[in-house]
This record gives structure tokens, sequence and C-alpha cells, in this order.
């Protein structure tokens, strides 16, 4: 039992020594219990820090309070967890329900009146344990679909005294009967080679639906292997968390992850426990084997040879793979390899390629251009690729040479600083940022600030990016109509697109006063107040926005509410 739940047990039973007892827990819907996502699920950039309650796809079902406690904090925000209620309890452990669709009345009022005093959508409100007080089962507020949502269902997650989610239910909360084993998806074998002191991986093969096998798979001296597994229960469709993946090669464990209790800083290092190409590529969230030094996540992780299939010898070993979910439910898969002449990694070479180091700040430098990426960024050793290539033309908005640096499949834990330098008239330096080129030609803004003849800028991955300029301003307009009739809506809509640098910033205005309104899926929702404008008249709206370079516009328009 770990040292921090051991404190919490202490702490009950010094509260039932003064004459209160440790309470039971109750369920926060009044519905048959089925998720559509559990605790340490693998989410491309974070392990999932709760439970997702499916609802049946509507909103408005009441929440309840699992323990006693207190409202500690509110927060609304148009991503995230939306409308999010954090409830402490008396054992010190937080309970925090998100993507609400209301709060309580009080809380409501209490929510919009700091947003039109900080004019602000996005807000919190924390409060101490005499101000909203709660009992086991008292409505907090009702079930939504607000915030980074994409059905109507309720996050829960439990943190413990330090701010740490845990698997509540696996830690006994409820008895959720499961005895339907986690089902294998694909395999996938990956070559490792490390012969110039720099490692380079590359595919080999792989499986879907994969099965045992009695076949003998042939692998390279070194290689590993990658797992896509999911955990299944009854009464729903959802691919839930597998806890935790061993591999053992002829019965010795050389990878053993579990995912325990995951802190919120550890989740990007998810980066480094899966194969992050397939991830990029296909959105299958693998866990490899092979564990690099840089992967922070190594206190969740027993190996041997760094989680490596060795062959040392061309005699058939035993490889099993294992998976369990939380309810300690096994699948297994076995196989029998041996090292095979047929079976040759990719040739490396140090090709011209600059070695970087995932323990040391790196820095690339050309005549035009300068990589730099801090210490601990890199999960492995790389040798970097860096290629030039002709790029200035303003006809296309290129005023660069355009630059391919390394390889966009492979993680950075920390943001690199690149700096280019570019041939942009004074008048328009301002208006300069830094593109990057996907591997589909798709641009996107990455932004950055005029400095020394060039733009400089953070960027979060290897790519292909140049310097380009942004001199348009958004775009807005309305969805209804001009002096149109709404008289029926609470919410009312504009449009707003930026064609290349990104929006930094609007605001919406009716009646001269600032209006409460979002951003979402691309549009923004205006939400018509009758405590803030009156009913039954004409109305002025105005909407500005302005882009990440400075360039605005503005729009108005008269309706009737």
């Amino acid at each position: 039992m770990k040292i921090k739940r051991i404190y919490s047990i202490l702490f009950v039973q010094v509260i039932a020594l003064f004459g209160l007892s440790a309470q039971e827990v109750r369920l926060p819907l009044d519905l048959p219990v089925s998720f559509s996502g559990t605790y340490g699920e693998l989410r491309g950039n974070h392990f999932h820090a709760g439970y997702d309650f499916r609802v049946g796809g509507r909103i408005g079902d009441p929440i309840h309070s699992i323990k006693d406690g207190y409202i500690s904090r509110i927060s609304m925000s148009p991503s995230g967890y939306g409308k999010g209620v954090y409830v402490t309890h008396l054992d010190g452990t937080c309970a925090v329900y998100g993507h609400l669709s209301a709060f309580t009345d009080e809380i409501e009022k209490l929510v919009r009146k700091k947003q039109y005093e900080d004019e602000s959508f996005s807000v919190n409100l924390y409060f101490n344990q005499s101000t909203f007080p709660v009992k086991k089962g008292d409505v907090i507020g009702k079930v939504g679909n607000t915030g980074s949502s994409v059905a109507p269902h309720l996050h829960l997650e439990v943190r413990d005294e330090n701010g740490t989610p845990f698997d509540f239910v696996n830690e006994g909360y409820y008895d959720i009967k499961d005895n339907v084993p986690p089902i294998f998806q694909r395999i996938k074998f990956y070559s490792y080679v490390d012969t110039t002191g720099v490692p380079e991986t590359s595919f080999l093969l792989g499986f879907d639906a994969p099965t045992s096998l009695s076949r003998v798979i042939e692998l390279p001296e070194k290689s590993y292997i990658c797992i896509d597994a999911v955990d299944k229960q009854a009464g729903t469709p959802g691919r839930l968390a597998v806890e935790h993946y061993r591999v053992l090669l002829d019965g010795e464990t050389i990878f053993d992850f579990k995912v325990g209790e995951m802190p919120s800083y550890k989740g990007l290092y998810i980066k480094s426990l899966i194969e992050y190409g397939e991830s990029y590529y296909s959105g299958m969230d693998m866990v490899k084997s092979y564990v690099e030094p840089g992967n922070a996540l190594r206190s969740h992780i027993e190996s041997k040879n760094s989680g490596l299939i060795i062959l040392e010898d061309t005699l058939v070993h035993k490889l099993r793979v294992e998976v369990r979910d939380g309810q300690n439910n096994l699948s297994a898969i076995n196989y029998r390899v041996k090292r095979g002449n047929k079976v040759q990694p990719k040739g490396v070479s140090n090709d011209g390629r600059v070695p970087m180091f995932w323990n040391l700040p790196n820095v690339y430098r050309a005549d035009s251009l300068s990589f730099a990426i801090p210490a601990a960024s890199l999960y492995r050793s790389i040798l970097l690729n860096v290629e030039e290539r002709r790029g200035f033309d303003p006809n296309n908005n290129i005023y660069s040479s355009i630059w391919s640096i390394g390889d966009y499949l492979m993680p950075m834990h920390k943001a690199a600083t690149i700096h280019i330098k570019a041939d942009v008239p004074d008048s328009l330096q301002s208006k300069a940022l830094i593109m990057k080129l996907n591997s589909n030609g798709v641009e996107s803004a990455v932004g950055g600030k005029w400095v020394n003849g060039g733009v400089q800028a953070s960027v979060s991955s290897f790519g292909t990016y140049y310097v380009a300029i942004d001199t348009i301003a958004p775009q807005l307009s309305f969805s209804f109509k001009e002096s149109a009739k709404v008289t029926s809506r609470s919410v009312i809509y504009a449009r707003m697109r930026d064609n290349l640098s990104g929006i930094r910033s609007y605001r919406v205005e009716i009646d001269g006063k600032w209006a409460l309104s979002y951003t979402r899926r691309g549009r923004i929702e205006i939400v018509l107040d009758p405590n803030r404008f009156k009913r039954g008249k004409n109305h002025k709206i105005v909407v500005t926005a302005e882009d990440s370079r400075g360039n605005s516009s503005r729009i108005e328009s008269d309706f009737y509410w």
C-alpha cells in the first residue's frame, strides 16, 4: 500500500476518534454504471485521470456529491473540463466533476457575476469549507457536454491530498463486477540498432487482431515489441484502459509497466512510453517495451536491457506478452522467436547528420538557421538531419529558405527555439511569422517575433519550417440577418476565421456593454442575458477581432430580441 494512502487511512481513523466515521461513497448519477473511459487510459499526450460515466446521450441528469465535504473550487472554461466542480472531502481527497451543463442556481449567479466583473468567459472561483458545504448525495450540478467533450458524459476523478489523481474504482470506492479480460488489437515489432552510439529503430512486422502463433518469428539481434490493447467490460462498448503490460523472454520479465498513481506532471512522458510514430500516423497508442533513457515513467517500469528483446544465439526462444485490467483479468499471447539472418534492420551511418544527446542541451547552427534543443527535451539521443531547400518566393508568401529539421516522428518533451533569417521589408517585419508544413503539405502557424534579421519562435516538434507574412485581417460574419428577430433564442452566433496566424483576441459588445461569449468548434456563441440586456427591443451588436500579427477587423449589426 502506498504511503500517501496510509496517511488517508490514518486521517479517517483520527476522525473516528472524535465521533465521526469514515463514509461509504455513493455513485454520482442515478443511472446504471457504464463507462466510456477509465483511469489510466492512453490519450495521446496524457493519461486519462478519471472515469467517464455514460449517460445515454442525455444532458441534464442530476450529479450528486459522492461524499460529505465542501465545494472548494468552481472552474469555467470553453475547453478542458468546461463547467467543473471540485468537492474536497473530510479525508483530504478531492472529487472533480467535469463537463457539466449547469451548476446549482446559487453558484451559477456567482460565476456569471465574476465573468462580467472580469469580462472573461473563463473564471475560477475558490471557496473555504464554510461557504458551500455538501452532504453525500447533494445535487451539485447537471450532466453536460461542455469544454473538451464530444458527447454528453460525466468525467469524475478523485485526487489524493497531494493533488494526484488515483484509480478510485479499483481502490474500492465502488464494487464494479468485471470478469472480461482485455483484448489485443495489434502487435508490432521494431528493430533496434546502436552501432554508432546513437540508437535507431525501424518497423519489422506486425499483426492485427493477434493471437498466439506456433510458427517461429525471426527477429534481428535486438528488437522490441509494441502492444495495442484495450480493456472491455460487460454493458459498455467502451475501449477502456489496460492497467498492466508485461513482456517475458524465456520466462524472465524484460518489461513491466503499471499505470498506478499517475501525477499530472508525468503525463507528457506518455510520448516516450508509446511508439510515437504509430500514434502520429494512425492514432494507435501502442505501448513499447523499449525504455528510453529520458523516460521519466521509470518509477512505473521494471525492465531488463531497457526492455529490448536480445537474441544472442540462433536458438528458439519463448516470448510472452501479458496485459491485465484493474480487476486483474489477464490476456496473454505466446510467440516463439529466433535470431534470423534474413532479418536485416536498416543500415545506420552518420551520413552528415549531427548527434543530439538526450541529456544535454543541443544547438544546430547554419548561416540562416539556428535550432536549440534544451537538455532532457529528447527521450533518447538522435542523429539530426537538416536540409535547406530554396524557398524565397514572395508571390507564394515564402520569405526565407524552407528548412526540414529532424524527423517529425521523433517527439520532444520540451519546446526548442528556432530562428530563421528572412528577407522581409522593414514595413512588414512586424507581420512576419514562422510557418510549419506537415507531412501532407498542410500549413500551420507557429508565430514568433522579429529578432536579428529573422523570426524566432518556440516549436514543440521537428518538421519543416519557413517564414511568411500575414497582412490579412480575420473574417467575421453573423449567422443571422441584419435586423433579424431572434426572440426565442438565448444564444446567437458569429463566425470568426483567420487565414494564417490565428486569432489572438476578440470582443463582443451589445448596446456598448461587454457581452458574455465563448468560441466552440470554430464559431462564437454569444449569450443573450436578460439580466443584462432588456428583451423586447432593438439592440446593436459589435464584434471585433485581432490576429497574432495585429491585423484587426470589426462587424456590427442590429437585431431584435
